[in-house]
């Protein structure tokens, strides 16, 4: 026999045996999804014959195989409500009306009324369960969504050249993670705001229109109205944001997935957004920020995201989920294997290995710092384990990491030193130096932010005038802001000789916006004013400024017109678009000066606030120190090279941000991130 025709047959015959093999993966899937299905089992084969019987297009056959094969890896949220469910139909009653917008007024009104008088039935509980998708999702909805979904493949220009692979993973599928069913007025309005799209346009546009219809009808989205938590303002976070968006998107013929941002290097919590598929390129797109989709990832870089993962439909094969042993714990955020690492498409990757000595486990990963955690770290990234070292694939620079391992029961097991890995993917320990002791004195738990710090330098030389004429046609230039801004009261003190004026103004010299976060307009006491209250404190950082602390002979004077954010007492607001505040009094009253605070996050120590001083022991963060703020500074003996954490005892009361640091040979702190 020739030889040619022997390496012929053998071809044949393994490709047989790959495509038999594939079949029978699919079919053992669609029967594993058939015994989990129950008694809606009747519902997935009435698809499965439809288009083994009644379709001539063998691509729709298939993908009604994909979509039910993987659908054992989706499920609902379904919420139920508790004995009171007619106070629920009569809000629903009440908002599934022909005209939308009249409705949803109808519903806020309804809201605000309840949270006013305190009508509403007690108690209104839900009970919420999660439930298979293939026990609950019917033949006529499934066929329905693969021929409206191949139709728009077929006839949409901008996805004609979309694979059959990315078709069924980002623009067939009905859902992008587990979440509650629309209702029927949700699918209603979705559907009457995508009918205007049902020709070609441009992605931008579309992504512009959906913010603008999400800002408008939100709430009917938000799951806290699902469940009938009245509040006089309802939440929708990124989550459900980019959620719709991303079913939206595929409504319209645009393939589309859910993505999350596990994680920032050194803010809390995470994001989620979405990203769609044009012309091979994915572009992100963050619901409601009003960032064009090519710059999303830009902010992504600036905020110091840490790897990104891509919800799909089908199970992935290089997942924790598929490749840790049997019974293997796996992070929170890892429990499926229907995601995919898509960090490399957006920044710069590196390869570490680490010896492992403990193989009891397939998987190590590497955690950055985030204070949401119990543990003070999140696992952000994954490491196979082969013959006793750890392989890490996509691992973000210029972040600080630690190794760990979990036990079965979900305990962390860390290993080694927390690191940080530099742009070349090199590896540099926290080195510490228990020998070595310094006396500290800390100012802050999280670097003044850049950005902030920019726009409050938009205060620099700002000034101030005062007259007696509404109009400030004819004023005097009374003071001038300082060249130096920090981020603390501070007070600009005017002439002494400075008249009594009923009208004053402060604005920027370039138009710029004032940035500042709190106002006050100082006068003397001597005045005896009655319309003054007691003026906030002035910073006291270290302990020689303590014996200088005087009697503060200074009030403030509060104005007769409302100045907003400016005096909410809150550091966390601010001006960010006026260039100038106009201040009036009850009559002309004599101003010594101002005391301000520009805009920043609010992350300084704090008189009267309880703080707690974390030191890393190699297992976990140990509580070493707590002490209450006299002034605006801590004071403690440290270790030089130690991996710090200072945490606020009362996260409410100010800025959320926390960040490790170390403590350097000349005492001084120096965070992991300038």
């Amino acid at each position: 026999m020739p030889r040619n025709y022997l390496h012929y047959l053998g071809f044949q015959l393994c490709m047989l045996f790959a495509c038999t093999s594939c079949g029978s993966v699919v079919e053992r899937e669609i029967d594993s999804v058939l015994s989990l299905s129950g008694n809606n089992r009747a519902e997935l084969e009435a698809v499965l014959f439809h288009y083994d019987h009644d379709s001539i297009d063998e691509l729709e056959r298939d993908a009604a195989d994909f979509l039910i094969a993987n659908m054992k890896w989706h499920d609902t949220e379904v919420i139920l409500p508790s004995t009171s469910a007619d106070a629920l139909e009569e809000i629903y009653s009440g908002i599934d009306s022909v005209i939308y917008i009249n409705a949803c007024r109808n519903v806020m009104e309804v809201r605000n009324d309840v949270a006013d008088t305190d009508t509403l039935p007690e108690p209104i509980t839900f009970s919420s369960h999660i439930v298979l998708d293939c026990q609950v999702l019917n033949s006529s909805l499934l066929i329905k969504q693969i021929e409206n979904q191949f139709r728009l493949w077929k006839s949409k220009s901008d996805v004609t050249n979309v694979s059959f692979d990315d078709f069924c993973e980002y623009l067939l599928p009905y859902t992008s993670h587990t979440c509650p069913l629309l209702l029927p007025l949700q699918q209603r309005s979705l559907h009457d705001f995508l009918d205007s799209y049902k020709d070609d346009f441009e992605i931008q546009e579309f992504a512009d229109s959906l913010d603008a219809f999400q800002k408008e009808f939100g709430f009917l989205f938000s799951r806290e109205l699902r469940k009938l938590k009245y509040r006089t303002r309802y939440y929708i976070g990124c989550f459900d944001l980019a959620y719709n968006a991303t079913l939206a998107f595929r409504m319209v013929g645009i393939p589309a997935a859910l993505e999350m941002n596990i994680g920032y290097k050194h803010y809390e919590g995470k994001h989620y957004y979405c990203s769609v598929l044009k012309n091979g390129k994915w572009h992100r797109y963050s619901p409601m920020t009003r960032r064009d989709m090519d710059k999303e990832i830009d902010y992504i870089e600036k905020m110091g995201g840490m790897n990104l993962y891509r919800y799909t439909y089908s199970a992935q094969k290089n997942t924790p989920y598929t490749l840790r042993r049997k019974g293997e714990y796996i992070p929170m955020d890892f429990q499926t294997p229907c995601i995919k690492d898509v960090t490399n498409e957006v920044f710069n990757v590196v390869k570490l290995k680490f010896p492992i000595t403990d193989n009891d486990n397939k998987l190590a990963y590497l955690a950055t710092f985030n204070r949401e955690e119990v543990t003070g770290w999140r696992p952000v990234t994954w490491g196979i384990i082969r013959r006793g070292t750890a392989t890490f694939e996509n691992v973000i620079p210029e972040r600080l990491y630690v190794l760990l391992q979990y036990r079965s029961d979900g305990t962390p097991i860390f290993m080694g030193k927390p690191f940080y890995v530099t742009v070349e993917g090199g590896v540099n320990y926290i080195k510490e130096q228990s020998s070595m002791m310094r006396n500290v004195l800390l100012h802050r738990k999280f670097p003044y932010k850049i950005e902030l710090r920019d726009k409050a330098m938009n205060l620099k030389n700002a000034m101030i005038l005062g007259t007696d004429d509404s109009s400030f046609y004819k004023a005097d230039t009374i003071g001038k802001f300082p060249s130096d801004i920090v981020p603390y009261y501070q007070d600009v003190v005017f002439d002494y000789n400075c008249s009594p004026y009923q009208y004053y103004r402060i604005s920027t010299v370039d138009s710029t916006a004032l940035s500042i976060a709190e106002l006050q307009l100082l006068t003397k006491s001597k005045y005896c004013y009655n319309n003054t209250q007691p003026a906030a404190l002035l910073p006291v950082c270290n302990p020689a400024e303590i014996c200088t602390i005087q009697m503060d002979t200074v009030v403030q004077l509060m104005p007769q017109n409302s100045i907003g954010v400016l005096q909410d007492g809150k550091v966390l607001t601010y001006e960010k678009e006026k260039c100038r505040v106009d201040i009036q009094l009850k009559y002309p009253q004599h101003v010594t000066g101002i005391r301000f605070m520009p805009v920043n996050a609010d992350n300084i120590i704090k008189p009267g606030q309880t703080y707690l001083l974390y030191g890393w022991d190699g297992n976990q963060w140990t509580l070493e120190k707590k002490q209450t703020a006299q002034y605006n500074y801590l004071q403690f003996d440290m270790c030089v090279g130690r991996l710090y954490w200072l945490r606020v005892e009362d996260d409410y009361l100010g800025g959320r941000e926390e960040s490790p640091f170390v403590v350097n040979e000349q005492g001084k702190i120096e965070f992991i991130y300038k």
